[in-house]
């Protein structure tokens, strides 16, 4: 099977997934789920320089983990997911 080709699948339904889990927030704030989601599943790891090396962006690898890190502390993120996890968002991807 090509490699390519289920990233791309698992990428989609990453995004997906994240737009429904975070439709009543901010859009940074779904693209930090969707970044964080695909890192933990690309790396198998809840480190952020992890999820920094799987997203190959352009900019320094330091620069990404201060993004992700700062969008991890961000005000709101806690209280959303909970309640969109809770409402059986899962069970609709299972």
């Amino acid at each position: 099977m090509n490699v390519a080709k289920v990233t791309g699948k698992l990428k989609e339904q990453i995004h997906f997934f994240s737009r429904r889990l975070s439709e009543s927030s901010p859009k940074v704030m779904g693209r930090f789920l969707e970044e964080a989601i695909f890192g933990i599943c690309a790396r198998q790891s809840l480190r952020l320089s992890e999820w920094g090396r799987c997203l190959n962006e352009k900019i320094d690898l330091i620069k990404t983990i201060d993004r992700l890190s700062r969008q991890l502390d961000r005000r709101g993120l806690w209280d959303m997911c909970p309640a969109s996890v809770g409402n059986g968002l899962l069970s609709s991807y299972t």
